[in-house]
């Protein structure tokens, strides 16, 4: 009898020990839920200024903050962590840009570039610091894409965006305007007429 009144006290000692562990884990959970359910909202705060092109609400770096709680640990390393919560937040902008308005080929271009830089860097705050600055990018591309909408005409906005997109390669007055399907002195005068709103929206964006 006393041996079975030992080993059922070395039982109770054992399921005290596993519920107190339980608890700590349960409250260890819940915490992390809650830094979770918070950097969640910041993060989505973040994306939508990226998709209504409001850069100038992600000039400050406490819009950032705590977003890996969110993202998770991925990698023990921290530089290949900063890495991979870059190229996370990368593609998040990415498509978020594009629900914004900015163009396909123009948005996975800068998510290259900026992804082959970050690459190249061997510090997390420098890494961490592109991040924020390729996530005000976007956001800036996206906003200049909507006011280059209220300003040109539809027929401008595709010359431009064509321009843009064939920067390194030989461009004719005729190709853009096949592009276009206007003729050529449609585009010419129509670039002409908006030359006046184009220097104003110019001189906004450098004051």
């Amino acid at each position: 009898m006393e041996g079975v009144g030992i080993l059922n006290q070395n039982r109770c000692e054992l399921a005290e020990r596993v519920e107190r562990k339980l608890k700590k884990e349960f409250i260890r959970q819940r915490e992390q839920e809650e830094r979770s359910h918070s950097s969640y909202e910041k993060e989505l705060i973040v994306l939508e200024c990226v998709r209504r092109g409001n850069y100038k609400a992600l000039e400050q770096p406490e819009q950032y903050k705590d977003e890996e709680n969110r993202i998770g640990t991925m990698s023990l390393h921290p530089l290949c962590q900063k890495v991979y919560e870059f190229i996370t937040t990368a593609t998040l902008v990415t498509r978020f840009a594009v629900e914004g308005g900015l163009d396909l080929e123009t948005a996975y271009t800068l998510k290259e570039l900026y992804i082959q830089q970050a690459d190249t860097l061997q510090d997390t705050d420098e890494i961490e610091s592109l991040r924020q600055t390729m996530t005000w990018d976007f956001a800036r591309k996206v906003s200049q894409k909507r006011s280059y909408g209220k300003v040109y005409s539809k027929q401008v906005s595709k010359a431009m965006d064509y321009l843009l997109k064939h920067l390194h390669c030989p461009i004719t007055l005729d190709s853009v305007a096949n592009h276009c399907r206007v003729t050529p002195q449609y585009l010419c005068t129509t670039f002409e007429k908006k030359q006046a709103a184009q220097s104003e929206l110019l001189f906004a964006k450098s004051a």
